[in-house]
């Protein structure tokens, strides 16, 4: 609410007014690996992870040479893996943020990096959150989750980008 220090000057009416379609699994993705090519900028070599819509779009990634130790997926991917279950949903606070109990609510799909104990990785991870807007007015629930085990090293940048026109909210945590 505009009683929160961070949302005092933000003004969520329209927001509030417009009649959203969250993304859903079901959504198709549309970049393809060129598009996403353009919104390079962490250098050649660098892991692009294209975050479509909310959902990682394996097709349009470049992510061929992880190094070993550097686990990138979804949810999907570590539903095994008990060191990552352990972390998701337990620190972005939902009790106190609305937006953030709204994304907890809605996203079907967090974006996972897993690095585990003392691995070095000296390329760069891009995660490119495009969104690609529809007809409708799209509401994105996009969440990641970076787990990174003792003495690991990495880095990590973002980049945001919206690939065609239409009405959308972002929802990042």
């Amino acid at each position: 609410t505009m009683k929160h220090e961070e949302w005092k000057y933000v003004n969520l009416t329209s927001i509030a007014q417009t009649d959203y379609r969250t993304a859903s699994p079901a959504d198709s993705q549309k970049l393809s690996k060129s598009d996403a090519e353009q919104y390079r900028f962490a250098g050649k070599d660098a892991i692009l992870c294209v975050i479509e819509n909310g959902k990682l779009n394996v097709a349009a990634s470049s992510m061929s040479d992880i190094p070993k130790g550097v686990r990138i997926g979804s949810i999907d991917d570590f539903s095994s893996d008990a060191a990552v279950m352990s972390h998701l949903f337990t620190h972005a606070s939902f009790e106190e943020e609305a937006m953030v109990a709204l994304n907890t609510m809605l996203c079907y799909s967090p974006i996972i990096i897993k690095v585990d104990a003392k691995v070095k990785c000296d390329t760069v991870i891009q995660l490119i959150f495009a969104t690609v807007p529809g007809v409708d007015p799209l509401l994105i629930p996009a969440r990641v989750l970076v787990v990174a085990e003792e003495q690991s090293e990495f880095t990590v940048v973002e980049s945001f980008h919206t690939h065609g026109s239409g009405a959308l909210t972002c929802n990042n945590i």
